[in-house]
C-alpha cells in the first residue's frame, strides 16, 4: 500500500512537470516609446507630518481605533498611533488638523496638535 501511495504521488509529479514544461511562454516585444514631459506622471502633493497628543486611549484596542479612524480620511497617507497617546499622521496638503483632531474625537477619544 505504501508502495502504491508513493508511486501515484511520482506519477502526479511527473505529470505536472511535463505538462508544466510543454507550455509555451510568448514575450511580448517591447517598443521604444520615449517618454516627455507630457506624458511623465503628474507630482504627487507635498506630504506634511502631523503630530497629535491623543488622550483616553488605555489599550491596543484604543490604538487601533484611532489609528483606523485617521486612515479612513481622504489624503492620509500614513497614520502611526502608540500609546500611552501619540500619533503621527502623514498627510498631503488636502487634509486639515481640524480633520485628523475630528476623526479622533469621532473614535471616542480627544486629540490636539502636540509640539
Amino acid at each position: 500500500m505504501y508502495l502504491l501511495r508513493i508511486s501515484l504521488i511520482c506519477l502526479f509529479v511527473i505529470g505536472l512537470m511535463v505538462g508544466c514544461a510543454s507550455q509555451k511562454t510568448e514575450v511580448a516585444e517591447e517598443s521604444a516609446v520615449p517618454i516627455t514631459k507630457e506624458s511623465a506622471a503628474p507630482t504627487a502633493p507635498a506630504a506634511t507630518e502631523v503630530s497629535l497628543a491623543v488622550t483616553g486611549m488605555t489599550c491596543g484596542a484604543c490604538v487601533a481605533k484611532v489609528q483606523g479612524a485617521l486612515a479612513n480620511i481622504d489624503g492620509v497617507i500614513n497614520a502611526a498611533v502608540s500609546m500611552p497617546g501619540s500619533a503621527v499622521v502623514k498627510v498631503n496638503e488636502k487634509v486639515t488638523v481640524a480633520q485628523l483632531t475630528e476623526a479622533v474625537t469621532g473614535a471616542g477619544f480627544s486629540a490636539k496638535v502636540s509640539e
